[in-house]
């Protein structure tokens, strides 16, 4: 819930330890708030390091992600995150079965890692099991699961690291669910 209880809720309560907050993630077992100087705090679930505190310990109030400054946007996948710091780069932390993280591995992180072989990044989406980022020259790249070809690269191979999507250009938005 974010108010310090493991309680359900038939109203809206107010999370405690928050201010200044520019954009909220959710999903159905954690949440992420991003303040306006872009620290960014999460609460709920954290198996497999899901909320990125570098602890697997549930937290039913917010706790900030120290490792993370400078942050422009996040976004919540299914078990894992991303988030967008103001030089562009990518970070991502959770569940990492398919290759969701972009970092080379399918090891599960609790603190964020930067996914290294992507810059110029101007928005992130966190999917079910994958990622997709838009660049600065309107491209797109995708990363994680592809089972059902949701990557957009012509195959149906799991993608350990960004590739591109393609046949798009030009794209100005991305988003995914799950």
């Amino acid at each position: 819930m974010g108010d310090g209880s493991n309680s359900d809720k038939a109203t809206p309560v107010q999370v405690v330890n928050l201010s200044n907050i520019i954009e909220i993630a959710a999903n159905q077992n954690r949440s992420m708030a991003l303040e306006s100087d872009g620290t960014v705090w999460a609460w709920g679930n954290n198996t497999g390091g899901r909320l990125g505190d570098g602890t697997t310990t549930d937290r039913n109030e917010p706790v900030e992600l120290t490792s993370l400054t400078n942050i422009v946007q996040i976004s919540i996948g299914f078990n894992h995150n991303l988030a967008l710091k103001n030089d562009n780069t990518v970070w991502a932390w959770g569940n990492n079965s398919n290759g969701e993280l972009g970092d080379g591995t399918i090891t599960d992180r609790s603190s964020p890692v930067e996914i290294t072989a992507i810059s110029n990044v101007i928005m992130v989406s966190a999917g079910r099991y994958f990622s997709i980022a838009l660049l600065n020259d309107g491209t797109v790249m995708a990363w994680g699961n592809n089972q059902a070809g949701q990557l957009g690269d012509a195959s149906n191979l799991d993608r350990l690291t960004p590739v591109q999507v393609s046949g798009l250009t030009n794209v100005t938005f991305i988003n995914s669910l799950f």
